[in-house]
């Protein structure tokens, strides 16, 4: 048992080292680095729309098992952006699926 916890710490670790999440709200009407938005949320999985730096234009979709959250993957990949784009929405929606929490929207930025 306290090898499955240090692993666990390990793992929530490294986790926070490979990309700092900064939560952003958009209250000031500002554009975040990614907005999320909810399209199906089911018994299995969640998806969610993305749009790379708020631009409705060019979005991907994510999905993520509920069961288990590092079971995600890029349903639709945004076009013409960097693989950050690609990839943190995985990470996010993985972190909210991880959490429990399941909002309708939600933003991220990183650096």
């Amino acid at each position: 048992m306290e090898q499955y916890v240090k692993i666990k710490e390990r793992q929530k670790i490294e986790d926070n080292l490979r990309v700092k999440i900064i939560e952003t709200m958009s209250v000031s009407g500002g554009k975040s680095m990614l907005t999320l938005e909810m399209l199906e949320l089911t018994e299995e999985y969640v998806q969610y729309k993305f749009y790379p730096e708020g631009k409705k234009d060019n979005f991907g979709i994510v999905q993520v098992n509920r069961k288990n959250f590092k079971n995600r993957f890029i349903v639709k990949e945004a076009v013409d952006v960097s693989d950050m784009y690609q990839v943190m929405p995985m990470f996010r929606v993985g972190k909210l699926v991880q959490d429990g929490e399941f909002p309708e929207t939600s933003a991220c930025a990183w650096y």
